[in-house]
């Protein structure tokens, strides 16, 4: 074969050589850009990429019986670097990163009223220091913690072998080009080095990439968007964001609940329901009961970005459809009052630690105005606190107003008059001894509180002005434990509320209970003091108001509820409305609620104990205090109470773990009946 022969087949095999690799290099850009559009769901039409994004409908609103907002949206945009936006050159790629960074400063410095409380990125750098002096933490010497373990994390990532940490930081500043020039002058100023060094090991840390933006802020506003808009900076994105804001920050936390991502045991239910893999939902309380209201379903935008990566347009395909308001039957200006005394009071009053719960109900249908736990927590830094508040020993998690049970004292004397007049045991005339001790079933006796003294011959009305033990000791004795738990349970006393939340249901004394626990024989010894209320009883908060309001009812009970209404966010028209339920209707005389009633006036203002706290009450109150006997160096405090007496509007329970006396709570009561009939500003002025 002569020269010009081979030289031919060379050319052509040449030819078809580069044709092979320019087919080929053509199906693998063509299969990247595939792969790029199935990852990201944009789509290159050759000069600009068109994808959706989803728009976040807004989350309803909670709101207090009279419409004011208790917890809303808060519209914010989180500033996120999407990895294929990006900018190919390096140093356009570093002028994306500082402008955000300068971004997110001035906006620190503009927000004086801190209207934005953002969740910045985590740091995981593991240097102290600043460029270029920056020395290893001295965690990278320990294999076991989080540094050292996500600085290999970013080494394999990266995939670099270094000999000490310090190479990692030249390797990142050549990586970047950092001490890279333009005109004989360096690029970067120490101070961005170490900006930039910051950002890209957070960024490898978190596996920045395709399937993974790199959230820098979750929250920024209107104004941070709008200055790198003004930068040009390429790559900087901001998915709007929606998080909840209380205005009344620390009131009501238990009962609100909080909200956060979809968990992982919850992700099938949620996923059925068509809701995005990245929703917020309720977690806990009134915003995961009320879920199905509150949530809404987002909307869809389709826009359009010329090759850098900037926003041609964005047309709105599906509009949101925000989530309904839930309107609560409690009044927030109550549960600010209720809360403020209870902190007072158990601060002043508890031994050991402070804690207590305080309620208040509508006795006409049911509704809570006030459910309020001490100590408690504020739902805004929740999640930054979680660990801390968990192990606190004084327990401000726990949520004493639904799940705390208390022995009732000298509370539970008011349903055992009832059940002994309405049983023709006693009359407002018939008299009982009280010698200071009772001793019927009783080698020891069961003193009455003012042992050694004695109260004498006395009846129903001066016994729960007194609160004598063994006026009610002898009620016991002539009822028997059977008619007294007929009563109890008419009373709803052990049984559930009805509330929508989750609560304890307690424990109503008895042979029943006993013999269902198996904790042995139920004496005659045990119905005295259970008449009292001692022995095994104990009751939620919630059940005491709930008990004296179907008492003051003529034995109608109703389910306790929290929700008043749903309502169309925006424009408050009314979706669902409650309807207050009748739970049981057991007649009570007029005859044995008067006498009762005007025993709870009597021990109100004809006794020591609460008078002079109720003093500036527009109307006339009627109550019972108790002290109930605990294992702790000191006994709890309790307080039950309605007003006006005689016709009540709001019924109240209290209780002060520790507190010695029932004194102390109607101390917090009457602050939260000063609020109610709207004197509390100047009440305050003649305490």
């Amino acid at each position: 074969m002569d020269g010009n022969g081979f030289a031919k087949r060379y050319l052509a095999f040449a030819a078809l050589f580069a044709l092979v690799f320019v087919l080929f290099a053509i199906r693998l850009i063509t299969y990247e850009l595939s792969l790029k559009e199935q990852i990201t769901g944009r789509m290159y039409d050759g000069t600009t990429y068109q994808y959706e994004v989803s728009i976040p409908a807004k989350r309803g609103d909670i709101c207090d019986r009279d419409g004011k907002v208790i917890a809303t949206v808060r519209e914010a945009y989180a500033m996120t670097f999407n990895y294929y936006a990006m900018p190919g050159d390096i140093h356009e790629n570093n002028r994306s990163v500082l402008v955000a960074l300068e971004a997110l400063e001035e906006m620190e410095k503009n927000d004086a009223e801190k209207r934005f409380e953002p969740d910045y990125a985590k740091d995981y750098f593991p240097f102290d220091g600043k460029y270029p002096n920056l020395t290893p933490k001295a965690s990278l010497s320990d294999k076991t913690s989080s540094d050292y373990k996500t600085y290999q994390l970013v080494l394999k990532r990266r995939e670099w072998e270094v000999d000490r940490p310090g190479e990692l930081i030249d390797k990142y500043v050549k990586k970047y080009d950092l001490l890279g020039e333009e005109g004989g002058k360096r690029i970067y100023t120490d101070a961005e080095i170490d900006a930039i060094l910051r950002v890209r090991y957070n960024m490898n840390a978190e596996d920045f990439g395709v399937y993974a933006p790199y959230v820098l802020c979750d929250s920024v506003p209107l104004e941070t968007v709008a200055y790198v808009r003004e930068k040009n900076a390429v790559g900087i994105e901001f998915p709007q964001s929606r998080y909840r804001q209380y205005n009344y920050p620390g009131y009501l936390s238990h009962i609100l609940g909080s909200v956060g991502y979809i968990t992982s045991d919850t992700i099938d239910y949620y996923t059925e329901l068509g809701y995005p893999i990245n929703s917020i939902v309720g977690i806990s309380g009134i915003e995961a009961l009320f879920e199905e209201y509150l949530h809404g379903t987002d909307g869809v935008a389709e826009v359009v970005e010329d090759a850098e990566g900037r926003i041609i347009s964005r047309v709105v395909k599906t509009p949101p459809k925000h989530g309904k308001d839930v309107w609560l039957t409690i009044d927030i200006d109550l549960q600010v009052a209720a809360e403020d005394a209870l902190e007072e009071f158990a601060k002043r009053y508890c031994k050991g630690e402070e804690a207590g719960a305080f309620t208040a109900v509508d006795p006409s249908n049911g509704g809570v105005l006030v459910l309020a736990s001490y100590p408690t927590y504020d739902l805004t830094t929740y999640n930054a606190n979680y660990n801390a508040l968990l192990k606190d020993p004084a327990k401000p998690l726990t949520n004493r107003v639904l799940y705390g049970t208390y022995t009732p004292g000298s509370t539970f004397k008011l349903g055992m008059a009832v059940a002994a007049l309405e049983e023709g045991e006693i009359n407002e005339n018939t008299t009982v001894n009280c010698p200071g001790v009772y001793t019927r079933y009783s080698s020891y006796g069961l003193k009455c509180w003012v042992y050694p003294d004695q109260h004498g011959y006395i009846d129903v009305k001066q016994a729960i002005t007194v609160s004598c033990n063994c006026f009610f000791c002898e009620v016991g004795y002539r009822l028997g434990i059977d008619r007294m738990n007929e009563y109890c349970k008419i009373y709803g006393l052990g049984q559930p509320t009805g509330i929508e939340l989750g609560e304890a249901v307690g424990i109503l004394a008895g042979e029943e209970y006993r013999s269902a626990h198996g904790l042995g024989n139920w004496y005659p010894g045990d119905t005295i003091s259970a008449a009292i209320g001692q022995s095994d009883n104990t009751f939620t908060p919630l059940q005491l108001s709930n008990y004296v309001a179907t008492l003051l009812n003529g034995g109608t009970r109703y389910n306790v509820h929290i929700l008043d209404s749903v309502r169309e966010n925006y424009t408050d028209e009314i979706i669902e409305k409650y309807t207050p339920y009748v739970a049981s209707s057991t007649p009570i005389g007029n005859y044995s609620l008067s006498v009762v009633k005007e025993g709870m006036r009597s021990m109100i203002y004809n006794s020591y104990t609460a008078s002079t706290y109720m003093k500036n009450v527009p109307v006339t109150v009627g109550g019972k205090t108790g002290t109930a006997q605990t294992n702790a160096a000191n006994d709890n405090g309790l307080f039950v109470a309605a007003a006006p007496y005689n016709d009540p509007q709001i019924v109240i329970s209290a209780v002060l773990e520790g507190g010695a006396s029932g004194l102390y709570c109607s101390g917090i009561a009457a602050q939260v009946f000063e609020e109610f009939y709207g004197v509390r500003e100047a009440a305050a002025e003649n305490r």
